[in-house]
C-alpha cells in the first residue's frame, strides 16, 4: 500500500534523513504547499521543527514536497517523528501541488503535525504568504 505524504524541513530533498526515505522506495512527485499551517523551531537549541494548524492566519502556509512512499516507510517515518509517544500526529490535510497552482484544486497527503502546546519561546520560520 502506498500513500501520498507531504514532507518538509529535514525529510525533504536536501535534507538530512531524505535520502532515507528514497533508499526504501518513497518517489518524489513534486514541490507543494500547505496553506494554513506554520512552522516553528522548539526547544532551547531550536533543534526540533513543528508544523501546526495556523489559527490566526489561514494564509499562512508552509512549503515542503508531496511524496508517494509504501507502507513500510510510514511505519518507519512514525516511529521516528514518535507519534506513538505523542510528539507528532500524521493527519490528513489538504496541500496545493506547484504545478497545479492556477488550476487544480487542493489534493489530500498525509503530513506530520505537532501533538503538543507550542513551547513558550519557540519561533516561527518559513513564514509565507500567498
Amino acid at each position: 500500500m502506498y500513500s501520498h505524504l507531504f514532507l518538509y524541513n529535514i525529510l525533504k530533498r536536501g535534507g538530512l534523513y531524505n535520502g532515507l526515505i528514497r533508499i526504501m522506495g518513497g518517489t518524489f512527485v513534486g514541490t507543494a504547499w500547505a496553506q494554513g499551517y506554520s512552522l516553528y523551531l522548539i526547544g532551547p537549541k531550536e533543534t526540533l521543527a513543528a508544523v501546526c494548524r495556523s489559527y490566526m492566519d489561514r494564509w499562512q502556509k508552509i512549503d515542503g514536497e508531496l511524496w508517494v512512499v509504501p507502507g513500510h516507510v510510514i511505519e518507519k517515518l512514525d516511529s521516528f517523528e514518535l507519534v506513538a509517544a505523542g510528539m507528532f500526529q500524521r493527519q490528513l490535510v489538504p496541500i496545493i501541488p506547484r504545478s497545479f497552482y492556477l488550476s487544480a484544486d487542493p489534493m489530500l497527503a498525509e503530513m506530520y503535525v505537532w501533538n503538543q502546546p507550542i513551547p513558550v519561546g519557540s519561533r516561527q520560520i518559513h513564514a509565507s504568504t500567498t
